[in-house]
């Protein structure tokens, strides 16, 4: 079975990434989180592991060459039931809450509210 692995998401801001160095050959049989290649981006050089086990086909993207997230970088034949490493899926944000009703400007938190009282008259 013929298995495609790309570019990995490394982080939230980051677009591409640059295969700084492959530490697998092609025909190379690699395991399961065996490191597969070095990745450069623009914070950090990263050693990123194999996603499943298998032969290393044919690599698609070449030393030097700076790829996008998602771009397909290796080909592997592997079993069909070879191990497959889940990429962690990233938590929906939770929804969002119904705001309270916007403060009126003439209220004051601290000011205590009082009742106007109605207009007293003397009597003689």
């Amino acid at each position: 079975m013929s298995r495609t692995f790309s570019m990995p998401e490394l982080a939230e801001s980051v677009v591409e990434g640059e295969i700084v160095q492959w530490l697998a050959e092609e025909g190379d049989v690699v395991a399961l989180d065996q490191p597969l290649l070095e990745v450069m981006t623009d914070k950090v050089t990263v050693e990123i592991p194999s996603p499943f086990g298998g032969v290393l086909v044919e690599r698609l993207a070449a030393e030097g060459e700076t790829v996008p997230v998602g771009a397909p970088i290796a080909r592997f034949d592997a079993a069909p039931d070879e191990p497959v490493r889940r990429e962690r899926q990233r938590p929906s944000p939770p929804p969002e809450r119904p705001r309270p009703p916007a403060a009126r400007p003439d209220a004051s938190p601290t000011a205590p509210r009082t009742t106007p009282k109605a207009p007293t008259t003397a009597t003689p």
